[in-house]
């Protein structure tokens, strides 16, 4: 088994008052030699490739990275504080596609070389308690109480400034997939993945935002039973049948909106004295009724 990656860069920019991270990996692969697979698609372990004969048509790799992290931290004294809507720290990550091939085969070895060489466990002697423990109990104390008055100190200053935003997280995936590779037959039984989903949270000193979507979750039949005889010889046959799915392709399948206020925020509802709000809104998920995995399984046990 080998690792491969491509185009990794790491970029550090320091300036007075403010700093800037960003890292980026364009493609991953990891490779595996237990088996020869005919379909190019279940031949890496992982890959990043969107060359997939199931849903893309053998079509060429998307463009793109396979992940971008940016981390940008802002002192409230920039000039340019303002223009970045007054963010103190700011994360920005972007996530391609991923495919991971579940083999039993390689699991399995992987696991065994991983844990071959393991020291055993030897069991730990009573230790006697610390004449000292009383003592440093009272000099941790000591420390709370005055850790505990400066964090109300600082608390203070910072409810004084609401406009600002302490936190800012942003998250897009493209998508990730997981095919199970049958231990004998060797062939894809199903796929599962999801994709287009997007998070973001922004801190307030008095409030709390989250915005998350999940664009689909699917589940679809690769063994094109009765039309195929063997799927990993016969592959680019293979018909892709949906067993779970969104109903509207066009539309997310999950919604979450979160809101969450400190009661000295004007926008908490002090009456009801309610002070964190979430929505969530589902759209219809498809289930069909297909029995092509367990058909096929069944005529070949």
């Amino acid at each position: 088994m080998d690792l491969n990656t491509n185009l990794f860069s790491f970029t550090m920019t320091q300036r007075l008052g403010d700093s800037e991270i960003a890292i980026k990996l364009n493609s991953l692969e990891v490779n595996e030699y237990l088996f020869k697979y005919k379909n190019p698609s279940l031949d890496k372990f992982i890959t990043s490739a969107t060359l997939d004969a199931f849903q893309n048509n053998l079509s060429e790799s998307m463009p793109g990275n396979l992940f971008e992290l940016t981390i940008k931290m802002m002192d409230k004294d920039h000039p340019r504080y303002v223009d970045s809507n007054k963010t103190d720290l700011d994360l920005q990550f972007k996530f391609g596609y991923l495919y991971i091939n579940l083999k039993p085969d390689v699991l399995e070895s992987l696991l065994a070389f991983l844990t071959a060489n393991l020291p055993k466990k030897s069991q730990d002697l009573p230790r006697e308690p610390s004449p000292s423990n009383t003592q440093m109990q009272k000099d941790a104390l000591d420390v709370e109480v005055m850790t505990g008055n400066s964090e109300k100190d600082a608390a203070k200053i910072i409810y004084s400034q609401t406009d600002n935003i302490l936190l800012n997280i942003n998250i897009e995936m493209k998508q990730i997939g997981i095919r199970m590779i049958h231990r004998s037959l060797k062939m894809c039984l199903g796929e599962f993945s999801l994709s287009n989903a997007t998070m973001q949270v922004t801190l307030r000193p008095q409030e709390t935002y989250f915005h998350g979507k999940l664009g689909n979750i699917q589940l679809l039949d690769t063994t094109n039973y009765p039309h195929v005889i063997d799927s990993n010889l016969d592959f680019e046959k293979i018909i892709p049948y949906e067993i779970l799915g969104v109903e509207e392709k066009n539309s997310s399948l999950i919604e979450i909106d979160y809101k969450s206020y400190v009661p000295q925020n004007s926008k908490a509802d002090l009456q009801s004295r309610v002070f964190s709000f979430l929505e969530i809104n589902i759209n219809y998920i498809s289930i069909a009724s297909h029995l092509n995995v367990a058909a096929y399984l069944h005529m070949h046990n």
